[in-house]
């Protein structure tokens, strides 16, 4: 199996797609391809669709929403996408929570997303892609919904005070 990375895209991404690797060595036959971000990691790993490729393609992304996200990877028209072919439910799936305006059923949905994802390993999430716990006033609406910086989109910096939420 190979495992493709880019080098030249963001000073802490060599560093940490080495370790990365270096620890999926230690339990899978890999083969390790650094790839130039400008040049051949974008044909291989992003615009094959999932065809330029065997093993994994490590790959960054900035997306605002889950549905951004979801709709990037898998469905066939995404700019990450996995496959060049709708994957069955779990492409279904995303294109039903785009739908889905009760916000309930809409997180089912996703969960459910999840769990097809965990089963097909599709995705192997490492340190840094989930957020660490940050206390925060619950009264001060939005703070902490856009964090800036690495992988996240631009800073959110509209906040206001929710009354009714504040403890007397």
């Amino acid at each position: 199996m190979t495992f493709h990375y880019f080098t030249t895209f963001q000073n802490n991404s060599p560093p940490r797609n080495e370790v990365f690797s270096g620890m999926l060595s230690e339990g899978f036959d890999l083969r390790v391809e650094p790839l130039d971000y400008n040049t051949s990691w974008r044909d291989i790993c992003q615009r094959s669709r999932g065809q330029g490729y065997t093993g994994i393609c490590y790959n960054t992304q900035a997306t605002p929403t889950q549905d951004a996200f979801l709709v990037s990877k898998y469905t066939p028209d995404g700019k990450y996408a996995v496959s060049d072919q709708p994957l069955g439910r779990l492409t279904e799936l995303v294109t039903q929570q785009r739908k889905e305006l009760d916000a309930k059923k809409r997180s089912d949905i996703v969960k459910e997303v999840q769990r097809l994802t965990a089963v097909d390993m599709i995705d192997l999430p490492h340190v840094g892609h989930a957020p660490m716990l940050t206390l925060r006033w619950p009264w001060l609406s939005n703070h902490g919904v856009m964090n800036s910086g690495g992988y996240t989109a631009r800073p959110e910096t509209t906040y206001w005070f929710d009354q009714s939420k504040k403890k007397a």
